[in-house]
């Protein structure tokens, strides 16, 4: 059985990067009137495309290399997300004042209780089939509009456990809490697995399962003094 390696959130650091649900159909071609008939199957996966901000060798380089070896090419996978979509765009967009402690202190880094952004979690009110694209879930805060908005990320993970196989969904429509908290979405593509009540949503830093494209990918260009810069692509693994 493949490892999974996960790549750590400190280290997203790309200067370019192409995340994107691709769709792949069989086809015929239409003789008299050109062009092609899609008649199936219908299959849709993301695609990871990434380019590291140089570093430098003998400070995090060597590491993030030691990191892509662990892949042993395309025979591990690696769980990653969209470096552009880490958080939802509700708390991309917003400023989040921290709370003290009850005593009025803050956290050793001098930070503290974050109110009002949408939460890391949440959680399934119902249950959803393989194949279906709606749910319904709670956990936000309530009556907002716009809470989670179209094309922000989510990972399923059933039981709160991350998932053996890819989980990754993007969100189709913008979505508004009840005075509950609670919020209907639809999600592409359908799930690719079962969702029971209680099932985990995570919003921050979801990610997906995914593997080298090929067994060239990932080598370290030096330049001088001492500086690598780094690209690989990935196909998620389904």
């Amino acid at each position: 059985m493949a490892d999974v390696v996960v790549w750590p959130p400190d280290y997203y650091k790309f200067v370019r990067s192409i995340f994107k649900l691709m769709a792949r159909n069989q086809t015929s071609p239409r003789t008299w009137i050109g062009g092609t008939s899609v008649y199936g199957p219908h299959a849709q996966f993301w695609t990871n495309r990434l380019t590291m901000a140089p570093q430098e060798w003998d400070g995090q380089g060597q590491y993030i290399m030691n990191i892509l070896d662990s892949l042993n090419g395309q025979a591990n996978m690696l769980r990653i997300g969209d470096p552009a979509r880490l958080q939802p765009q509700y708390n991309r967009l917003n400023t989040f004042a921290g709370q003290a402690w009850s005593d009025s202190t803050f956290w050793n880094d001098g930070t503290g209780w974050v109110f009002g952004a949408v939460l890391d979690l949440v959680y399934a009110i119902s249950a959803a089939t393989r194949g279906s694209s709606t749910i319904q879930l709670g956990g936000f805060r309530g009556s907002l509009s716009r809470l989670l908005r179209r094309g922000d990320l989510m990972e399923h993970r059933p039981n709160g456990l991350a998932a053996d196989t890819p989980s990754l969904y993007t969100v189709m429509i913008d979505g508004n809490t009840n005075a509950a908290g609670q919020m209907g979405i639809t999600v592409n593509p359908p799930f690719r697995q079962g969702v029971a009540v209680g099932d985990t949503f995570v919003l921050t830093n979801p990610t997906s399962l995914f593997r080298l494209v090929d067994e060239n990918q990932a080598m370290p260009e030096m330049s001088a003094p001492r500086i690598a810069s780094m690209a690989f692509d990935l196909i998620e693994a389904l």
